[in-house]
């Protein structure tokens, strides 16, 4: 009855969702090189960048999981 892709994905993009975000709440001394100083006490650095990718591949992976559900669906 379940469909195990929906499934996988769902759970891969929660934990890519996850990662990206310990990732953006990683301490100053592992982010990186900075990238733009936005002013004296912000920048935006290195692993910002991938912490934002990973936030954009896991919302991708979440938007597929529930357009391969609704399409069950509607199937049904």
């Amino acid at each position: 009855m379940t469909d195990r892709r929906v499934l996988f994905l769902s759970a891969t993009a929660l934990l890519i969702v996850l990662a990206g975000l310990l990732v953006l709440a990683l301490p100053d001394p592992y982010e990186g090189g900075v990238l733009y100083d936005l002013d004296a006490a912000h920048s935006i650095r290195e692993l910002d960048g991938i912490g934002l990718a990973l936030l954009v591949m896991g919302g991708a992976a979440s938007w597929w999981a529930g357009m391969l559900w609704q399409r069950r669906m509607v199937r049904l």
